[in-house]
């Protein structure tokens, strides 16, 4: 690999000046840098990514990227946090254009489940970095728990807008009768329950009425939210690897399927919200 002198360095990554580079351009050189690292994301898997990779397609030195990470543990965790926002937003599109539209929270609910299928279907990879085998010798930061929430958080939406619209307020069918037959343990435990409360109270908007809404959660609804995005990220990831291979070949049908029983489960009907 050819020599580049320091200041070269940085033109060649992002066009920077050679004296002390503005924030703003940083912040644009770091961005390039994840770019590129997500393309090469499309060919090799997570544990495969390297400085040394991404600085050949850069062509520019391995040391340049330093000044822009601390080093491989910090681009992953930049990028983690960029798969996990970006899966997110692509269901909140999905979301909002069934919402515009005039849609149920039923249709909603298959919305972005499909969403969240087609963007892992896109970024492969990106997806097998949050949801896939840890990468050997990295631990996430707390750092990634928060953006790792906006997916989860995209389903309860929809979820109390479902309720919210419709005036329903039965619980989520089965899983109270499930609990109350002495057959089995409470759903989740206690302080699990306390946890997701106080995580609803910390991220559901204060117009919504956040600690409200936490307060009244009951076990079985949270069970029941955290069951289907369970059931969404490992059928996703099933497909993935292949292993319906010889049972479930159109995972699409099977997956909205899925969506359609999860959403009775949690009582979200194809009754529109009345705009008026």
């Amino acid at each position: 690999m050819m020599t580049v002198r320091r200041g070269e360095e940085a033109s060649r990554i992002g066009d920077a000046p050679e004296r002390r580079v503005q924030s703003n351009e940083h912040d644009a050189v770091r961005l390039r840098i994840l770019r590129v690292a997500e393309h090469q994301l499309a060919t090799v898997s997570p544990s495969q990514l390297s400085m040394r990779g991404i600085a050949r397609e850069l062509r520019v030195t391995v040391g340049a990227l330093y000044r822009y990470f601390d080093g491989r543990d910090d681009l992953l965790t930049e990028l983690i946090e960029r798969a996990y926002s970006d899966l997110a937003q692509s269901m909140n599109d999905a979301d909002a254009e069934v919402q515009h539209s005039g849609g149920s929270a039923r249709q909603r609910w298959i919305a972005v489940w499909e969403a969240a299928s087609a963007w892992s279907q896109r970024h492969i990879q990106r997806f097998y970095l949050i949801y896939g085998t840890p990468v050997i010798g990295y631990a996430a930061p707390d750092s990634t728990v928060e953006p790792a929430g906006q997916v989860v958080r995209v389903l309860l939406n929809v979820y109390l807008d479902g309720h919210s619209s419709t005036g329903m307020s039965e619980t989520p069918l089965g899983w109270t009768s499930a609990a109350n037959s002495g057959t089995v343990g409470p759903l989740i435990a206690e302080e699990d329950l306390e946890r997701v409360r106080g995580w609803v109270r910390q991220h559901v908007g204060g117009a919504r009425g956040g600690a409200d809404i936490a307060d009244g959660l009951s076990a079985a609804e949270v069970f029941a939210v955290i069951s289907a995005w369970t059931a969404l990220i490992g059928t996703i990831a099933f497909s993935l690897g292949s292993h319906y291979r010889g049972s479930i070949e159109d995972v699409q049908v099977y997956l909205r399927s899925l969506a359609l029983d999860h959403a009775t489960r949690l009582g979200l009907t194809d009754v529109t919200p009345n705009l008026e």
